[in-house]
């Protein structure tokens, strides 16, 4: 019964913190629209991982409070920024968090699982400013593979682990993305993919994303100065000093962000060119945010 209590993603991260793979992991009640690991669902998950993990601490009295670290360490009583936590949570890249120019491309590097039922699991999400790391995240998959395969852990698992892989994906900065668009520049494919990231981090509703690509028309003055804000709200992000949000701050923000959401599609509808009938240039696929 604890078995199911625990999110598959949940589980993996456990297993490479309890075979030292990587030093720790992060329980986010923000994930289940919670506060703290006090609040139902997120002390059900925690109750879980406790029993099929009793050997690992689990930390959560610690300022700047991001959600229930668990690892071999105690880190209750710390102060923990996020370049701190990045470093707890064993993320390769942690310690150019704070000199991160970007403002030019980066890379947001990720460790995925894929399932035998072809369900994709993100490990591990780091951004950097280059690919000078990548070794060192070839090496975390590797490792985690094995640790998928010991039957210790496989018998754990309702779905066997088919693989472990890391992605790179580049980032286009958001100055370039506002020179290219500013400028009536061609879009490359990042830059397409970037842009519905951004979006994704606005926390826009999904069906926003579908119908921005199909209304969307780039050669469209209103259509553009309308992404260039967008851009610039992105930029100049005047939420980032509430970071992170609670969990009914977030609900609210959603509300929000779904109400405007309405409004660009309607602005976009409502200037939309015959001369331009075919699909928006951002066809692209969804990322996720790291």
């Amino acid at each position: 019964m604890a078995l199911k209590a625990i999110p598959t993603c949940v589980l993996l991260n456990c297993m490479l913190v309890s075979e030292r793979v990587r030093p720790a992991m992060l329980i986010q009640p923000i994930d289940y629209g919670e506060d703290t690991g006090q609040d139902p669902r997120s002390n059900e998950i925690v109750s879980a991982v406790k029993t099929k993990f009793p050997h690992l601490q689990y930390s959560e009295d610690y300022d700047q409070y991001q959600g229930i670290i668990v690892s071999y360490e105690n880190y209750n009583g710390q102060e923990i920024d996020q370049n701190r936590m990045g470093e707890i949570l064993g993320y390769p890249c942690y310690a150019e968090f704070a000199s991160l120019d970007r403002d030019e491309t980066t890379y947001g590097i990720h460790i995925i699982a894929t399932l035998a039922n072809g369900e994709r699991v993100f490990l591990l999400a780091n951004v950097c400013q280059n690919k000078n790391k990548l070794p060192i995240f070839r090496q975390i998959a590797a490792a985690a593979k094995d640790v998928f395969d010991n039957e210790i852990y496989s018998t754990l698992l309702r779905t066997p682990v088919q693989s472990v892989e890391v992605s790179v994906d580049e980032i286009t900065s958001t100055p370039i993305l506002i020179k290219k668009v500013s400028l009536d520049q061609p879009l490359s494919k990042a830059d397409n993919e970037q842009i519905l990231n951004i979006f994704y981090n606005f926390g826009y509703p999904e069906d926003f994303m579908g119908s921005w690509e199909e209304y969307f028309q780039y050669k469209n003055p209103v259509h553009r100065g309308l992404l260039l804000s967008l851009l610039l709200n992105d930029k100049y992000d005047t939420m980032s000093i509430f970071y992170p949000l609670s969990s009914r701050k977030l609900k609210q923000y959603e509300s929000v962000a779904a109400e405007l959401a309405k409004h660009i599609i309607d602005i976009l509808l409502d200037t939309r060119t015959r001369a331009s009938s075919k699909k928006s240039s951002l066809k692209t696929r969804k990322m996720r945010s790291i």
